[in-house]
């Protein structure tokens, strides 16, 4: 088995399916990714396990995820509006 955990974010999602599946069947989902010729990435593993990690994991809440995105388009958009000004 060969599942790559390159970072925190790996390694808490990692925590998060140790505890809801069994190596064995963690074992079967990163066999079945690298049959396809994939690497097996923590998200190509909880792909094949047919599940979604909560953002609740990464250390952050479904709200504080939201305000982010929200945040995060608002300065793109602050952002590509300067640039079409300048050209």
């Amino acid at each position: 088995m060969s599942l790559i955990v390159a970072n925190p974010k790996d390694e808490r999602s990692l925590a998060w399916l140790e505890a809801r599946f069994t190596p064995e069947q963690i074992a079967a989902a990163v066999e079945s990714v690298e049959a396809t010729g994939r690497k097996a990435f923590i998200s190509n593993v909880v792909k094949a396990l047919e599940t979604r990690i909560p953002d609740e994991v990464w250390g952050m809440q479904p709200e504080e995820f939201e305000a982010v995105k929200t945040k995060l388009k608002s300065l793109r958009d602050e952002f590509a509006a300067k640039v079409a000004s300048k050209v």
